[in-house]
């Protein structure tokens, strides 16, 4: 069964944003968590790298290529999933780079009579710059981009910056909310990634900075309420059981 966006609001900041978290998880409500650095596909060779990814925290390190802790991560969304990125190289001569780290979530009505509403709030700040001595000669390029998913793998949130030479840092910093309408024994996964391209030829220099924050804020549970009868279902069932009745006694008095 196709499950849809309940609702997304975007709003942006200066500066990046704070996700707040949810309260106690109801007992028939399950959601579980996977963030992962993709060590197939990300290639590092010379850029400076310090980056982290948790859930809560449950998390592991990236430092130029090598990974500390647990890849990938997973745990119950009581806290938020956060992946922090901080690449950087000058004057390498020839650098190409690519990172890339993706995430999934996992949600679970078991309720046997109760609609549940999983309201999330995120969180992105991006920031890229590049840098060159003579435009001529040298060459510098730095991007990132950030993409959610819904359980049709529909994209509903993407937010990217580039920056080719440009003087001073991009930045992009945003937050919004969304919601999935579970009903009672439903479940749903949606997910996401992030990536970043970085490349430098000669006297160049670039960086990116990437943060971004998933949570759970609240999980809204409403009882699906059974119809009572009409009033006129009230009266066919009532002359059923008289009708029944005047057969019986009908029948007792020719057998007498």
């Amino acid at each position: 069964m196709k499950k849809k966006l309940k609702a997304i609001h975007l709003l942006s900041f200066l500066i990046f944003p704070t996700v707040s978290q949810a309260g106690l998880i109801p007992s028939n409500i399950t959601v579980t968590a996977t963030v992962a650095f993709d060590d197939i596909s990300s290639f590092i060779l010379d850029t400076q790298q310090a980056d982290s990814f948790r859930i809560g925290t449950q998390g592991s390190q990236v430092n130029d290529g090598l990974i500390t802790g647990n890849n990938p991560v997973n745990g119950s969304l009581n806290e938020s999933i956060v992946i922090s990125s901080t690449l950087g190289a000058q004057n390498i001569n020839v650098d190409f780079e690519y990172v890339r780290y993706f995430f999934d979530v996992n949600l679970s009505n078991t309720a046997a009579d109760n609609t549940a509403e999983f309201v999330f709030d995120y969180g992105i700040f991006q920031q890229v710059s590049t840098a060159v001595s003579d435009p001529f000669t040298d060459d510098a390029f730095a991007d990132s981009a950030i993409a959610l998913f819904d359980n049709n793998n529909l994209e509903f949130v993407f937010s990217a910056i580039s920056s080719d030479i440009n003087p001073g840092p991009q930045t992009v910093a945003k937050s919004g909310t969304f919601s999935f309408l579970l009903n009672p024994g439903e479940s749903l996964s949606f997910g996401g990634y992030y990536e970043s391209n970085l490349y430098s030829f000669g006297d160049a220099a670039f960086s990116s900075l990437t943060s971004i924050e998933l949570a759970l804020t609240a999980v809204n549970m409403t009882i699906n309420e059974v119809s009572e009868p009409s009033s006129f279902t009230l009266t066919f069932m009532l002359a059923s059981l008289a009708m029944g009745y005047r057969r019986k006694a009908t029948h007792k008095n020719i057998a007498e």
